[in-house]
């Protein structure tokens, strides 16, 4: 009678292990596997003002990661995508120092972020006039300071359609203020990058 086979029982646990392998391997990305040299960052309770963005939102960060905590604060950030230049980004609201801002944060080709862009809700209402838009950014930046970076020179800038003004704060920060005469318009916003610009 010929030897009965024993069955290879070792075979499951080498096809289970490297099943868990590939699924490690596929859902890192997701996890957002930090570089050896990005710090740690702890999930905000809720949105707060730093140097270098709206966190959970800042520059240097992993999108998907960022992205992945600041669900908690608006669904919306589950949705990543290109945007209007290509890059992957999210929209998405947010309330931080009593301010409601809405949020655009874009990542460079490896994912990680390069860009924030913070439009304040509502701060220019009542400005009629270059100044009255100029002194809204002002006090912004007033506000600001203390959580962002403390105040550069400001600019000006004459254009055909708009009369533009812009403060730095801290290194990576800029508030801009941007009055439109023609529609008697103010828009101001808050811009982090590496390099913040005029």
């Amino acid at each position: 009678m010929p030897a009965r086979r024993r069955p290879m029982l070792f075979a499951i646990p080498v096809a289970v292990g490297g099943a868990l392998g590939l699924a490690a391997l596929a859902f890192g990305g997701f996890r957002g596997e930090r570089p050896p040299d990005h710090p740690p960052h702890r999930a905000a309770a809720r949105p707060v003002f730093t140097p270098t963005g709206v966190a959970p939102l800042t520059l240097a960060r992993p999108l998907r990661l960022a992205a992945a905590d600041t669900l908690r604060h608006d669904p919306a950030a589950a949705h990543i995508g290109p945007g209007c230049d290509g890059r992957d980004e999210i929209t998405v609201e947010l309330h931080a120092a009593d301010v409601t801002l809405t949020v655009m944060a874009m990542a460079d080709g490896h994912g990680v972020i390069e860009e924030i862009i913070a439009i304040p809700q509502g701060l220019a209402t009542g400005a009629n006039d270059a100044q009255a838009c100029r002194a809204r950014m002002q006090a912004f930046a007033r506000a600001l300071a203390p959580h962002v970076g403390p105040p550069g020179p400001e600019s000006h800038a004459r254009m055909a359609v708009a009369e533009t003004f812009g403060v730095g704060l801290g290194a990576h920060s800029r508030v801009l203020a941007r009055w439109f005469a023609g529609g008697a318009s103010c828009d101001i916003s808050l811009t982090f990058r590496d390099t913040p610009g005029p």
